[in-house]
């Protein structure tokens, strides 16, 4: 595409940030905003008493309402975001990042700017949502061409991986703190999984084991490296949470069949083979009906099984299973009932 093309592609995303950083200045203020809704009120309720209803409002609803605005602000510019950095002929699979990196940008200039126009103030506590608020863009933008159902999942996904991490934070810090003090780096560990459609995908967890090695400079065997902080981050599941990352970017989702290794894709039976057709999850049916303790069959079984029946009303009730056996630490095993499934499979193959 020529230079006029792409400078063409930007005239409404710069038109739309110019646009919005005037309105979110003077004109974006609670007073204004009072006004306009005394506004609107008397227009479109001709009989109503509506000189007044702006200043009623308390302060929260019009908080939430300037929120609920940008949202939409956002969403329009991640939107014109992607079309500007598409026709610079950027690859697909980073489109998304890249749109919704612009609008956290955005988000927090935006609401910083804020500081330095009369009447306005800013806290770091509005740049932040803000920037929470771009971000949830990031749904829209990747699932803009995805059916409505699977919008719905993406969006779902989004807001709870950033609710999590939001949650989970002072708890990630401090697991992160332990195991650099007790373990050294690296802090997290990184291994390759396989997502939807088969794709490879780099998944992470916090570190639970540590490097020692035997006089022939060989690891150890996975039990004997596994150290009493990486034993409770497990009994704890602490360890699964950097999964949130993978969440927000899009490899994983909340709820689906748990990520397996790489080498798996060549022992899976075509029914099996179904669980790539979603997301992989950070917890799934069968993570809620007996985890690591179930045999190989019956784990695969309950994967392909979700696939077939997947509805948010199952997603619920696989979640809020999830929290009860977490809470209970029940069903936590460091290793598959049969071992691998690559030992497994190759040991019927011998009998």
């Amino acid at each position: 595409m020529t230079v006029r093309a792409q400078v063409w592609q930007f005239g409404p995303m710069a038109a739309w940030m110019a646009l919005m950083a005037v309105f979110s200045g003077g004109l974006g203020s609670e007073e204004t905003m009072r006004h306009g809704i005394s506004w609107l009120v008397r227009h479109v309720l001709p009989g109503a008493h509506g000189g007044s209803a702006g200043a009623a409002l308390p302060f929260p609803a019009i908080w939430t309402l300037r929120k609920m605005i940008h949202l939409s602000e956002y969403g329009v510019l991640a939107l014109l975001a992607r079309r500007w950095i598409q026709s610079r002929g950027a690859a697909a699979p980073a489109l998304s990042w890249l749109a919704v990196g612009c609008c956290a940008v955005y988000a927090a200039l935006d609401e910083t700017h804020q500081a330095f126009v009369p009447g306005r103030t800013a806290s770091p506590w509005d740049v932040g949502l803000d920037v929470i608020g771009a971000s949830l863009a990031l749904g829209l933008v990747s699932a803009a061409r995805a059916p409505r159902e699977a919008l719905g999942y993406r969006l779902r996904d989004v807001a709870g991986a950033l609710l999590g991490l939001v949650l989970a934070a002072p708890v990630m810090l401090v697991s992160a703190v332990a195991i650099l003090v007790t373990m050294g780096s690296p802090v997290l560990y990184r291994q390759r999984r396989v997502g939807r459609g088969e794709r490879p995908f780099t998944m992470y967890k916090f570190r639970t084991m540590n490097e020692a090695r035997d006089a022939r400079g060989e690891l150890l065997p996975g039990p004997r490296r596994l150290t009493g902080l990486g034993g409770c981050l497990r009994r704890l599941s602490l360890d699964e949470l950097p999964q949130l990352w993978n969440v927000l970017k899009g490899d994983m989702s909340l709820v689906g069949p748990r990520p397996l290794h790489v080498q798996y894709l060549s022992y899976y039976t075509p029914r099996e083979r179904t669980r790539h057709r979603v997301r992989p999850g950070m917890t799934g049916l069968a993570q809620v009906n007996g985890r690591n303790s179930l045999d190989w069959e019956a784990r695969l079984e309950l994967d392909a099984r979700y696939v077939e029946r997947r509805s948010p009303g199952l997603d619920l009730h696989i979640l809020w299973s999830t929290v009860g056996r977490v809470l209970r630490r029940t069903d936590v095993r460091d290793r598959a009932r049969q071992g691998s499934l690559v030992e497994y499979r190759r040991s019927l193959v011998g009998r």
